[in-house]
Order: C-alpha cells, then structure tokens, then sequence
C-alpha cells in the first residue's frame, strides 16, 4: 500500500485512517475474544447500520467468520505492507470497486491494471458489505464478467 500511493502521500493516509480496524486485529487476545460478543443478531444491527438497510441475512457462523478473518489480516497485511512483492496476475482479473466503503479506498484500484493484463473495473454505488445489500448486482457482475472469459 505505501509504495502504491507513492506519489500521493494524501491517499496514503487517507487509505491509512480507513484501515483502523486492522491494527485492532493485531492484537493478539483482544481481536478474535471479541467476535465472541457478536451473535448474528447484533452483527446483523451493526451491519443494518451501516449499509442503511434493514432485513439483511443473517451469519449464523459470524463468530468463527471473524475469527479466521482476523487470521487472515494478521497472516497477509503485516508481511506484504513490510515486504511486498511483485506479483502479475496471469489470469482475467475484475475490480469490483465500491464507491461509499469506509474501510477501503476506491483509490487502491487505481492502479491494479499494471498487474493485469486483463483487467476490467466496476464502479458500484455500494458501501463495504455490498455482497449483503444490493448481492444480485454483484452476483450479476461476476457472472457477466465469467462468462465473457469463455
């Protein structure tokens, strides 16, 4: 991520201060004690305020969800932000990219296509949980972008 906004220090920490929550996941008892806390029922009050929607499904697995989340975070961000490596996406690559996300910026986008040499990028008027929200548009973006790959 830092040497990606380079040349714009701005994204950098604008991108920076959207990432708190990565930090938290660091911790080591704190983060994967406190999913323990959220049943599907307060994950889902948390998300329906979020994505300003009611009656989204409901995680019967969030606990454990959150937890290998954070594994993920702690196994990938640290080593790739400390020691990042180039890597070439051999395969069709598309970006889904969610305007109002307040956890990643649009702007880390921008300049994946030098990592692909075929890449397609989709703007869509949606914020971080927007497989929950709107799952059909997303749904019909990667089906439409699968099967342009046959």
């Amino acid at each position: 991520m830092r040497s990606q906004f380079k040349q714009d220090k701005g994204k950098f920490f604008k991108q920076l201060s959207k990432s708190w929550y990565i930090a938290v996941f660091q911790l080591p008892l704190l983060a994967p004690t406190v999913w323990n806390f959220f049943s599907p029922e307060k994950w889902g009050k948390v998300l329906e305020k979020l994505e300003h929607k009611k009656n989204l499904p409901l995680n019967p697995h969030i606990a454990s969800d959150g937890k290998h989340g954070i594994g993920l975070y702690r196994a990938n961000f640290l080593p790739r932000l400390t020691q990042p490596r180039q890597r070439f996406a051999v395969c069709p690559v598309q970006a889904i990219v969610l305007k109002r996300d307040n956890f990643v910026s649009p702007e880390l986008i921008d300049e994946m296509p030098k990592w692909a040499e075929n890449f397609q990028r989709v703007d869509v008027d949606a914020n971080h949980w927007a497989i929950l929200s709107q799952p059909k548009l997303v749904a019909n973006y990667i089906r439409s972008f699968a099967l342009e790959q046959i």
